[in-house]
This record gives structure tokens, C-alpha cells and sequence, in this order.
């Protein structure tokens, strides 16, 4: 096991070391690995839920600093930003993902027209696990066209040597390899 991989673990608590980070994970360390259009449709719709649930219980607004842990591809951070949610974002984890800003507009601006498209015709897409994940209301069927859906800073540092304050701190999907007692 790599010295980076092992500090990148640090207060990690839920899977034995040698177990994590599950496959397909270990096989992506010291990889770069592309940007997916279908990765951002999937973050899309967990971003459009988070968001809308900020809205419910009254936490909706705009942050100056955010920070994604575990952010994988970046596309969390990068649809705070282009919702305008977010002054600056940042997006930490332990594998290298690729940050082409031409194909990350390309992918951001296909998922925005389809889904503001959607939202116009009323469609409404239903999930088992999660009820109606987008209708016209949701976030994700108003997002903006004419926007930047760039990552400020894509990261591999340790979570835990981080000194810079953020006053957004999300983890889409990764919380629970933390141990919250450290």
C-alpha cells in the first residue's frame, strides 16, 4: 500500500486498511481518470437533492468556500458553481481525475438543456430510492446555461492538513469511511 494512499486514509475508520478502498478504487490510484458524462448525470441528481432539501429546511443561500470531500471527477464542486451556489469550490480525493474544462462544459452544458428541456414538458422522473428526483421545481431542471461549471481546485491532499476555512463542507455518498470521534 502506497505512503499517499495510507496518509490519504487518515481517520478513515469503517473497512479494515487492507480491505480499502474497495474495488474498483485501489485500481485507480495513481491513475488519471477521464471525466464521464454519465458520472455527472449521477452527481447531478444527488446534487439536485441535496440542494433542494437545503431549500426545505431553510439552509438554501450562497457560500464563498466550498469544499467536496471525496469529489471524485469534481462534479459536485462544479455544479455549486455553475448554479452560482458557490464564490469558489474545491473538490478533495484521493485519485487524480482528469479537469479538461472544454469537455467539462460540454458535458455540463448537454445535462443542463436536457434536463431544462424535461422540466419545460413537465416531465417528472420518479426514483424508488429517492421519490421524484427532478420535476420543473428542482434545481437541477433550472440550472443556468450561460454559466462556468469549472473546479476551482482539484485535490489530492489530506483532509486532515487542510488550515483553509470553508464555510460549505459536503461529502456526497463518502461519509461514512470517517471515524467522527477524531
Amino acid at each position: 500500500m502506497s505512503q499517499l494512499f495510507k496518509k490519504s486514509l487518515k481517520g478513515y475508520s469503517r473497512l479494515p486498511m487492507q480491505e480499502f478502498p474497495p474495488q474498483p478504487y485501489s485500481d485507480q490510484l495513481g491513475k488519471v481518470i477521464p471525466l464521464t458524462y454519465r458520472g455527472l448525470v449521477g452527481d447531478a441528481i444527488t446534487f439536485s437533492i441535496a440542494n433542494d432539501w437545503f431549500k426545505q429546511i431553510g439552509l438554501a443561500g450562497k457560500w464563498n468556500r466550498h469544499l467536496d470531500i471525496g469529489g471524485a471527477e469534481g462534479n459536485h464542486a462544479s455544479l455549486f458553481r455553475a448554479a452560482r451556489l458557490t464564490r469558489y469550490s474545491e473538490s478533495l480525493d484521493i485519485r487524480s481525475f482528469e479537469n479538461n474544462k472544454a469537455k467539462r462544459w460540454m458535458h455540463y452544458l448537454m445535462l443542463a438543456a436536457n434536463w431544462k428541456m424535461k422540466g419545460l414538458l413537465g416531465v417528472k422522473t420518479h426514483s424508488p430510492k429517492f421519490g421524484i428526483v427532478y420535476d420543473k421545481h428542482s434545481t437541477i431542471s433550472n440550472m443556468p446555461l450561460l454559466t462556468r461549471p469549472l473546479v476551482d481546485k482539484m485535490s489530492e491532499e489530506d483532509l486532515f492538513d487542510k488550515k483553509e476555512k470553508y464555510d460549505l463542507v459536503t461529502a456526497f455518498l463518502c461519509m461514512e469511511y470517517f471515524d467522527y470521534t477524531n
